[in-house]
């Protein structure tokens, strides 16, 4: 018997063999050993969710607008795969005492983006510990939280 023909019946019995009522099943082969289109597999997965602040702010500069009152705003541009909204959270670090608080506009944002402005502002400082003419003292931490939404 040639290998061709060998490779053929052996080729036959083990379709033959694995063949099951829910298996695909390949009646009729080429005379020629070509390459045979035989399943089409689906391909699935679950997508992850992500958010990305495009190029962030390092800080947010508080300029004083009267004699114990200061403010600033950022604008933070947003890309993301779902709905989601944000939140500012402030937390004072004791160099500067007073009230500070953070809102936020557009903080909904919906796939695949956009942009939200962040307002703080610090009533009543206390600017005692502080030297006159200081740079950049740091006197709180802005935390953004986000949430999915539907």
């Amino acid at each position: 018997m040639s290998r061709r023909r060998w490779s053929a019946l052996l080729l036959s019995a083990v379709l033959a063999a694995t063949v099951s009522a829910n298996e695909l099943k390949l009646h009729c082969w080429p005379a020629h050993f070509v390459p045979v289109d035989f399943a089409h597999v689906s391909v699935v997965m679950d997508i992850g969710y992500w958010v990305d602040f495009v190029n962030p702010p390092d800080t947010v500069k508080l300029q004083q607008i009267d004699y114990c009152s200061y403010e600033g705003c950022l604008d933070l541009q947003v890309r993301c795969n779902f709905l989601m909204s944000m939140q500012c959270v402030i937390n004072p670090n004791g160099a500067v005492a007073g009230q500070y608080t953070c809102r936020m506009e557009g903080g909904h944002i919906t796939p695949p983006g956009g942009t939200a402005r962040v307002h703080v502002r610090l009533d009543n400082a206390n600017t005692n510990n502080q030297l006159a003419g200081s740079k950049n003292v740091e006197v709180a931490t802005l935390t953004i939280r986000i949430t999915p939404w539907v």
